[in-house]
């Protein structure tokens, strides 16, 4: 266990994840098979978006999972794994990758 909540839980059991406030999102709301079927245009847009979500519900931490997705949101790609040293823009959210 990770011990982020009080219980064993499997993927399964991801839509009961809320109730511990923890949330999960898409930059692109299409099924692909590699990150690479993603466009810089559908990320940037989904960023855009992902970045209304977290002004709206500040969640303390917001973690990316692909450093594809991770680059395009930073403008950079030249970062280190782990937490990130910059806030989310506008809040006190802090980022990972």
């Amino acid at each position: 266990m990770s011990g982020l909540i009080p219980t064993a839980l499997s993927a399964n059991d991801d839509y009961r994840m809320p109730q511990y406030g923890i949330g999960f999102t898409n930059i692109v709301q299409r099924p692909t098979k590699a990150g690479s079927d993603i466009t810089k245009d559908e990320i940037t847009a989904g960023a855009e978006v992902l970045m209304q979500k977290i002004k709206m519900y500040r969640p303390k931490i917001v973690a990316f999972n692909g450093r594809g997705i991770y680059e395009v949101y930073a403008g950079n790609k030249h970062f280190h794994y782990g937490k990130q040293p910059e806030l989310f823009p506008g809040t006190d959210t802090n980022t990972y990758f």
